[in-house]
């Protein structure tokens, strides 16, 4: 680039056809969006709605609002001993669609089972006992709380390892430091 000169890079980037080629690093401040350009300040005010926003739901798509969550089935869900281990499978899950899809493996052959599929805007859902229901809907709900168990759960062994290395170590400094004293 030091071997051009900036009409040059000008005349270059016209000549290219690329609408994002900008080798001569005109910027033309009237491009920009203004609404994307939020100052640090108006980023962090906008935090406090984005969490409530993220926690009741708002502003995400859903086809029918008044289509329950699967967590909310009451006495038409599978009985605790056929459910225990497809729930425990499902707090493993992260993703929603894995879910139904651990759902789907563990009940195909129940006759109240009716099948799995996403609305329009790819949310999951499943038909139980001829009742629609969502895997989990936009906000936070049990199925997001049996979510994070799943994944401190997962993180457990991890945990105690570097507990035990942590141990292991400080163990190591103090045995270093006794022959050192020597």
């Amino acid at each position: 680039m030091a071997d051009f000169s900036l009409e040059e890079l000008s005349q270059i980037d016209a000549e290219s056809g690329d609408a994002d080629a900008n080798q001569s690093n005109e910027i033309n401040t009237s491009e920009i969006d203004q609404e994307e350009e939020k100052s640090l300040l108006e980023r962090l005010a906008s935090i406090p709605s984005a969490l409530k926003d993220a926690y009741t739901g708002e502003g995400q798509e859903i086809e029918f609002p008044e289509v329950p969550e699967a967590t909310d089935m009451g006495g038409d869900a599978p009985g605790f001993v056929e459910g225990i281990i497809p729930n425990f499978k499902a707090m493993m899950a992260r993703d929603d669609v894995g879910k139904l899809e651990i759902f789907e493996n563990s009940f195909k052959d129940d006759p109240r089972w009716g099948g799995g599929f996403q609305d329009k805007y790819g949310n999951p859902m499943m038909i139980w006992n001829n009742k629609p229901y969502y895997v989990n809907k936009p906000g936070a709900s049990a199925q997001d709380f049996g979510t994070f168990v799943g994944e401190i759960y997962k993180y457990l062994p991890a945990m105690k390892i570097m507990k035990k290395a942590k141990k292991c170590k400080t163990n190591y400094r103090i045995r270093r430091s006794d022959i050192r004293s020597y």
